[in-house]
């Protein structure tokens, strides 16, 4: 299960040069106070990214998933509520909305809110970026939906090589999943993403697994990372050494042979703090490399001759309810800082979507004026901001990188 929304297509283009990239700079070392960082993070009124769970059943069992829910807080949303919150969320300031589940494609629900969202987004907002997440396995009735849909961005998650898939999602997992990744790589071209959980299966593979996928048409892989629960496999958990080995081995695709162009990006956020760090004394960390895109997200980005790109999405603070917010299948709005441990659901929710009537925008106005809100930011600035700025006092500069 890849954590927020997935790779949510990438890099949203460039930004025009403004104050936020020089803010993170600031930031990172040492210069903003928790005043600037209230300021900063309450300066967008609507959240950029809104990932949808939409159904709460998946056909697979994963070792690694974190989404555990042996029963909704409240009755699922009907499919009434569910375009309510589409057709209030496609007329507000959002720039991306995704559906995804523990699987978007069992049962007929998905499906047909699929085909419900596509349709208004065509019809009140076509430019808004809009993609879907999904383990694979059930893609082939609906591949004139998907095709038909006009996503940005569609995901499938693979956990590394065959065999590494196998171990993590059950056996014959790939082989059920093979032939949709072919299908998607050629039908959906570039808009076609693999999300990818690094773990303690998979990591000591991590380029071949890549190095597979390419061969398979994949032109674009997006990382996340292991997140233990109480309820998922602790011993897929990655220690320290193996963040920093992960980003030591990433430098090998620069010179690899690929058969076509590739672009593998992680995602280096608060919410693997460890990960963070690593990246942060990596050398493939820069100041000066920070660029912003379109979706308010920092980036650090390198091209290779050989055709790879590697990008980094970048984000030092927390999603904190302003930047991306999920939506649970019976309405509860959580700050994606707080999706990971489902037995807190109840007490960490933001906003409901039956108290605000299915309004997209009420239920985000609520969920920014919640003190969990605050809680996250002084929490971030108590505790994981020294750590952030003392990794990148240690920053080096490699001078063939950079």
């Amino acid at each position: 299960m890849p954590a927020i929304t997935g790779t949510a297509g990438g890099r949203n283009g460039t930004a025009p040069r403004d104050s936020r990239a020089d803010f993170y700079r600031t930031l990172l070392t040492g210069g903003v106070d928790f005043a600037a960082l209230n300021r900063h993070v309450r300066s967008c009124e609507t959240p950029v990214n809104v990932s949808m769970v939409v159904n709460n059943a998946c056909n697979l069992h994963c070792r690694h998933c974190y989404l555990q829910v042996p029963a909704l807080a409240d009755r699922a949303l009907s499919d009434a509520d569910w375009e309510r919150i589409f057709i209030s969320a496609l007329r507000s300031d959002i720039t991306m909305l995704s559906l995804n589940g523990k699987e978007v494609f069992l049962g007929d629900k998905g499906p047909a809110l699929l085909a419900r969202l596509a349709a208004l987004r065509r019809k009140l907002s076509p430019t808004k970026r809009f993609g879907v997440i999904t383990n694979g396995t059930l893609i082939a009735p609906h591949r004139e939906l998907i095709e038909n849909a006009d996503l940005t961005f569609f995901d499938i998650s693979v956990d590394g090589l065959p065999q590494d898939h196998d171990v993590i999602r059950g056996p014959g997992a790939f082989d059920q999943v093979r032939p949709n990744l072919e299908w998607a790589a050629r039908t959906l071209d570039s808009r076609f993403f693999v999300s990818l959980t690094a773990q303690k299966q998979n990591l000591p593979r991590f380029n071949e697994a890549v190095l597979h996928l390419n061969h398979l048409g994949v032109q674009n892989v997006g990382m996340s990372f292991f997140h233990p629960a109480v309820y998922n496999d602790a011993s897929l958990t990655l220690s320290e050494n193996d963040y920093v080995a992960l980003f030591n081995r990433l430098h090998v695709l620069s010179s690899a042979k690929l058969e076509h162009p590739l672009t593998v990006f992680v995602e280096v956020d608060t919410l693997c703090p460890e990960a963070l760090v690593a990246f942060l004394r990596s050398d493939w960390f820069s100041l000066n490399r920070i660029e912003m895109d379109r979706s308010r997200v920092p980036w650090i980005d390198y091209a290779f001759p050989n055709g790879f790109r590697m990008q980094f999405k970048f984000f030092p603070i927390p999603w904190a309810g302003y930047h991306s917010v999920r939506i649970t299948p019976e309405g509860s709005v959580l700050a994606v800082d707080d999706i990971f441990n489902t037995r807190l659901y109840p007490l960490r929710t933001l906003a409901t979507a039956r108290e605000h009537s299915c309004d997209f925008s009420a239920m985000m106005r609520a969920a920014q004026q919640s003190p969990r809100t605050h809680q996250l930011l002084t929490n971030y600035y108590d505790h994981l901001l020294p750590r952030i700025i003392e990794a990148v006092k240690t920053e080096t500069l490699i001078p063939a990188l950079h």
